[in-house]
């Protein structure tokens, strides 16, 4: 059998996400890197916010309008809101843009709104200088969609936690299930084992690992990949072993993020029996894909909206603002 102390170097060098140039961390997966959040947040299903360009009675100007749509959708990219510069089509929800003059200034207002035309979430801007608006100065117009895109991101995160909080079924309300649907790849006993670790491995408090995958929230499927690898400094044979450990929720069927484990080993060792090794790959694992989980369902998320913002949760009784028709979810 194959001890951890003999594979400490390759079991310490775990990696969650590009090169073995970054393989420099003692155990990243006890406490997630910032590359393991960065690769949950990338693999998250995508869906649309729409932000249309104001119509004239909103905004006047049409050259600032279409720079200030321009600015605030890049500004809302940069904090990771999927946004893009178009009207809304039906199911997406969108940002409504408005400015009122006031003396030598003029005020921007947003307005979130939902997929049936109801605000969800609002707010206004500082003042900036009517002479600037009105030649719609790149530095301005920036700076104001700086002041916008950060609590838009803040307020849909709120939005979603809401939701999922008042929902008794919801994910933030239960305990996740999961299945380890499959393990390929490994040479030797090492998917057999490797399934084995992980039901061991998996924290109990981050959700239940069921046996079939009736009922399950998400679906692990794990692929392992060996190659040749250039010798170490003895002139050793070696190879590079791959992990990846799939996400997979089943209600959308899109991947919501992967744990991978890349080293070099000595070559062919874990041809045979794998042992303590699959114990320890499977300890590292665990905890990695329960924060995966734990930051999709949205369980460890705080509000980042002040006591005195108001989220909606229920419709209000307003007439939709845009008055032009929709040209064609968030």
């Amino acid at each position: 059998m194959k001890t951890i102390a003999k594979y400490s170097r390759w079991i310490l060098s775990f990696f969650c996400l590009f090169s073995l140039a970054a393989c420099n961390i003692k155990g990243p997966f006890h406490h997630p890197s910032t590359s393991t959040q960065l690769l949950t947040a990338v693999n998250l299903p995508t869906p649309r916010l729409a932000v249309p360009v104001p119509v004239t009675i909103k905004i006047p100007n049409r050259e600032t309008a279409n720079r200030f749509t321009r600015a605030l959708t890049s500004a809302l990219v940069a904090q990771n809101v999927p946004a893009v510069s178009r009207a809304p089509s039906p199911g997406d929800w969108w940002i409504d843009l408005e400015a009122h003059q006031q003396g030598d200034f003029v005020i921007a207002h947003y307005a979130i709104m939902g997929a049936n035309n109801i605000i969800q979430s609002q707010g206004d801007t500082d003042p900036v200088e009517k002479s600037a608006w009105d030649k719609s100065d790149h530095d301005a117009l920036n700076t104001v969609a700086l002041q916008i895109a950060p609590a838009v991101a803040h307020a849909l995160s709120d939005i979603q936690a809401d939701r999922m909080t008042h929902d008794p079924m919801s994910l933030q309300s239960r305990p996740s299930r999961l299945y380890l649907q499959s393990v390929n790849g490994a040479p030797g006993d090492g998917n057999l084992l490797l399934s084995r670790a992980f039901y061991s491995a998996y924290p109990k408090d981050a959700g239940t690992l069921l046996t079939t995958n009736q009922g399950a929230d998400f679906l692990i499927n794990t692929e392992v990949n060996l190659s040749n690898a250039p010798a170490d400094a003895q002139g050793n044979p070696q190879q590079q072993i791959e992990l990846i450990w799939h996400v997979q929720a089943t209600m959308d069927k899109k991947e919501v993020g992967a744990a991978t484990q890349i080293h070099a080993i000595p070559a062919h060792s874990l041809d045979g029996n794998w042992g303590d090794t699959a114990v320890a790959a499977a300890n590292e694992a665990g905890p990695a894909i329960a924060q995966i989980i734990a930051n999709y369902t949205g369980k460890n998320r705080k509000s980042l909206l002040s006591p005195e913002s108001k989220i909606l949760s229920e419709p209000l009784n307003k007439p939709d603002p845009m008055n032009t028709p929709v040209e064609k979810n968030y």
